[in-house]
């Protein structure tokens, strides 16, 4: 994320520490626990987990295997790889029977997990507790959130923010509604882009809307989504995102386009513990698209830092204010993924179900990238292209003063022969008749160096051009040749979708 936007969603110039930090299970003392009678002395042992006697009246309405998994949820394993530190001995006083290998829980949950359809049922339900939610709010935020894989399985690398480098990824992709509530997330390989991939979870989110509520939503994305072919996407819905590559040059100082001023403040650790930020706005149409409303912010916080962004927006509808405040403010599901670290452990993904590449080969093909060589071909041709471009600009300049200069040549040339008629009858060349000969010289003299510099500006605006041919020459050479050793592909090897529990 780029510096000003950070600033602008959190408020902060620096990323805030990483709540991926070691969790690991807290054991309770060891307690003398009695298993039958009170009064048996033989009955009693020093167990772990002994605070679990406080729930054991309510945990017989589970199954075996149900009982185990909250036993250690309760335990502090958050997670099946937790689950290694908690004492499986200890268990046994509240389990019938405990299967400590994490290879047999994972494949025990694996038979129990629910399906597809009935993880919708459960997103209707937990939609239902939602004021803002689906079927009830109309603004969304969308965030792709990238989380470093450290299991033994060969998945597909991506960015990872987090270590600003490649690395083992998964991506958990997130709808959470404009106060911030959780309302879906799936889970996906690096494999689709995330420009492809909101179009997927979008297909699944539409479900927990009724069919007269499946479009004229509102959806803020961070720069990642920008792309003018997907911009154009967003028909039946609205989208609010910042302009990337924004070079902080939209404001008009003239004072022609109405500038729009107000406050926002956003609340700390309490009522009373509040920043305030002061806006200034400004909105014309994109060149680039006109039905998006672009919005030039000048951002103030309270200690006084301003910075300058560009937000595009294509509902016509909403307010200015709105769509500002609401792209500012999208700190608030972040807060949510903190909760989700530090409290669920999502930041700990645990493996449970895997698929391989090669088992789903028609529904997943190579996805060819530019290689080195072809990018390296591509940047040369637009600086080429580029200079060439000046070179004309400045020939036809060139050309264009020439002829303003040839005009003015003949004009004085004119005036100067009728001088010189006039004073032909004089025995001698009068001081006017003088200056107007120089006047001549020095004329034709700038005139002709003015003719050398267009002269080398042709042959090197020939030069320019040939080198553009044969560099797309090249490209072309390069394009048509065999892929496999011209452009790199990028290696499937096996992919493995990870499915996750969350309790």
């Amino acid at each position: 994320m780029d510096k000003s936007e950070l600033w602008a969603s959190t408020g902060q110039d620096d990323a805030p520490l990483s709540t991926n930090r070691k969790q690991t299970v807290q054991h309770t003392p060891i307690i003398a626990f009695q298993n039958d009678s009170p009064y048996d002395l033989s009955n009693w042992r020093l167990i772990k987990h002994a605070g679990l006697a406080l729930f054991s009246a309510f945990l017989y309405s589970y199954s075996d295997f149900e009982r185990q998994i909250l036993c250690q949820l309760l335990s502090g394993a958050r997670n099946i790889e937790q689950s290694k530190n908690i004492c499986h001995k200890s268990l046994e006083f509240f389990c019938t029977s405990i299967k400590s290998s994490r290879r047999e829980q994972r494949q025990k949950l694996d038979e129990m997990a629910s399906d597809e359809k009935r993880l919708i049922d459960l997103y209707h339900l937990n939609s239902s507790l939602l004021s803002d939610g689906p079927n009830h709010g109309e603004i969304f935020y969308f965030d792709p959130h990238t989380k470093e894989y450290t299991g033994e399985l060969k998945v597909l690398k991506g960015w990872c923010g987090r270590k600003h480098g490649i690395s083992k990824v998964l991506n958990l992709d997130c709808f959470h509604t404009r106060s911030g509530r959780p309302c879906y997330i799936s889970h996906h390989s690096p494999y689709y882009d995330m420009r492809v991939r909101f179009f997927m979870n979008l297909n699944s989110f539409n479900q927990l809307f009724s069919e007269d509520k499946r479009q004229g939503r509102t959806f803020v994305i961070d720069r990642a989504i920008f792309g003018l072919d997907t911009l154009r996407l967003f028909q039946n819905d609205y989208l609010i995102t910042w302009e990337k590559g924004y070079k902080r040059d939209g404001w008009d100082s003239s004072g022609n386009s109405e500038t729009i001023e107000f406050k926002r403040y956003r609340h700390k650790n309490s009522h009373e513990h509040r920043r305030f930020y002061t806006f200034a706005t400004q909105e014309n149409s994109w060149k680039k698209d006109p039905s998006y409303r672009r919005i030039i912010v000048r951002a103030k916080n309270y200690q006084g830092k301003e910075l300058e962004l560009s937000i595009l927006c294509n509902n016509p509808k909403m307010d200015i204010k709105d769509i500002v405040w609401t792209i500012f403010n999208r700190w608030l599901q972040e807060n949510d993924f903190k909760n989700l670290d530090e409290n669920y452990g999502i930041n700990q993904l645990d493996k449970r179900d895997s698929r391989k590449f090669k088992d789903n080969i028609k529904k997943f093909t190579d996805l060819p990238i530019d290689c080195p060589e072809y990018k390296e071909l591509k940047a040369l041709l637009i600086s080429k292209e580029a200079q060439l471009g000046k070179t004309l600009v400045a020939i036809r300049k060139l050309k264009k003063r020439l002829q303003e200069a040839e005009i003015a040549k003949l004009k004085l040339i004119k005036q100067v022969e009728k001088r010189i008629q006039s004073l032909k009858q004089k025995p001698c060349l009068s001081t006017d008749s003088k200056q107007l000969i120089k006047g001549i010289d020095v004329f034709t003299s700038k005139h002709k160096r003015d003719e050398n510099n267009l002269h080398k500006q042709e042959q090197k605006a020939i030069e320019l051009d040939e080198q553009c041919l044969e560099i797309s020459s090249n490209l072309n050479d390069a394009i048509r040749k065999d892929f496999s050793s011209k452009i790199a592909q990028i290696n499937l090897g096996n992919l493995y979708c990870i499915f996750f529990i969350c309790l």
